[in-house]
């Protein structure tokens, strides 16, 4: 059998950490040599969480209205952890924004939404219904 030898590059940071209640966590690794990769998929993230809660916060809306039957599942802290949570992303946008290392996502970032919205609108253009 055959040796492989891996080498990388060593990172300029490396983070642990976990997320989650007891029992129930998500572990995350994470290494990254230089800022704008990472920082570009943060900015996916931050606006896929954003939607997420923006989401909810227009189901709660609806279930209010009486258009939309509620969920046995509740949000806890629910709407206030929503506004938290948006708050929260806001705050990583500008610490974003401030570092010029790290500011490059967020001209990035409008135009790869854009080139996504585009492609989205192809494809579904060419579904049969």
């Amino acid at each position: 059998m055959s040796r492989q030898v891996f080498l990388y590059d060593p990172p300029d940071r490396f983070v642990a950490g976990t997320v989650g209640l007891p029992g129930r966590r998500t572990f995350f690794l994470q290494a990254t040599a230089g800022t704008r990769v990472t920082s570009v998929a943060l900015v996916g993230s931050l606006w896929t969480w954003g939607m997420i809660v923006y989401a909810h916060l227009r189901f709660r809306q609806s279930v209010a209205a009486g258009r939309v039957k509620a969920s046995s599942f509740r949000m806890p802290g629910a709407p206030y952890a929503n506004w938290f949570v948006l708050g929260f992303l806001v705050l990583i946008a500008l610490f974003l924004a401030i570092d010029p290392s790290t500011r490059v996502a967020l001209y990035v970032a409008p135009v790869w939404f854009l080139l996504l919205a585009v492609g989205y609108r192809a494809v579904q253009s060419n579904k049969v219904a």
